[in-house]
């Protein structure tokens, strides 16, 4: 997909969701099954894109959404992401390692072995 009108439709939809997610007519509930899962996709393109900054932002917004909503399925998933960003910005390594040794106890902690698994991995690359 190229940087286009067509590009901006795509993300027109999330976008709106994610800024009026406070007035959203859903239950508890269902902004819990929703609004994570958006928000990582949404935080996934803004990085594929080159535009850290934002991507960033919504990382963020999406571990606040998470725990809010107690919805911890994508808190490992969104940590690591930030650690790549930061790595993108020229952040120092062992500030880099902290974000990902949260990532690997944050996944370990709601026994989710895949992404524990591929946490472990990439910080023992960081000790190389």
């Amino acid at each position: 997909m190229h940087e286009t009108g067509e590009t901006h439709k795509t993300i027109a939809l999330p976008e709106a969701i994610v800024e009026s997610r406070e007035n959203i007519r859903a239950s508890e509930d269902d902004k819990a099954t929703l609004l994570p899962p958006l928000l990582s996709g949404l935080s996934t393109f803004y990085g594929r894109t080159g535009k850290i900054k934002k991507f960033l932002e919504i990382c963020n917004v999406a571990l606040e959404v998470s725990r809010k909503y107690n919805n911890l399925k994508y808190v490992p998933g969104i940590i690591y992401n930030i650690a790549c960003g930061k790595r993108r910005l020229g952040e120092e390594e062992h500030i880099l390692k902290g974000y990902l040794v949260e990532a690997y106890y944050c996944a370990r902690a709601i026994a989710d072995r895949n992404q524990r698994r591929r946490l472990g991995y990439t910080l023992a690359l960081q000790s190389l």
